[in-house]
């Protein structure tokens, strides 16, 4: 199951037409430095193990067995968030899961992370 919000569709097509790409958009899990593994975007075509989810016209993929681990997948867009100062970003888009957590735990393990994200509690310090 995938949802993705209609700021975040907003924001992808917007940023496809600017770069003039006209691909579909892969949802996959890649390492992240002290955060480990992140669900991000990739453009590429679809392979034979994909799922496919189409809202607006644009075409979202994520591999079969990814999906089954993660479960519900979530894409939402900000222009400001309000959470765990070490996630280095001022707004932007977020790719949540039901079953895994990103964050970095609010432990000080990155060398960003500040005394504010690391006394707070660890669910307020999500940095997907």
């Amino acid at each position: 199951m995938l949802t993705v919000t209609n700021a975040a569709l907003d924001a992808i097509k917007e940023h496809l037409s600017q770069h003039n790409i006209d691909s579909t958009i892969r949802i996959t899990m890649m390492g992240g430095c002290c955060r480990g593994e992140n669900l991000r975007f990739t453009v590429c075509e679809k392979q034979p193990n994909d799922l496919s989810f189409t809202f607006d016209s644009t075409v979202f993929l994520i591999d079969r067995e990814l999906a089954a681990r993660c479960g519900a997948v979530k894409v939402d867009f900000a222009d400001k968030y309000d959470h765990c100062p070490c996630s280095g970003r001022n707004g932007g888009f977020s790719i949540s899961s039901e079953r895994f957590s990103f964050r970095c735990g609010g432990k000080g393990d990155c060398k960003v992370c500040t005394t504010e994200c690391a006394t707070s509690a660890v669910d307020a310090c999500k940095c997907a």
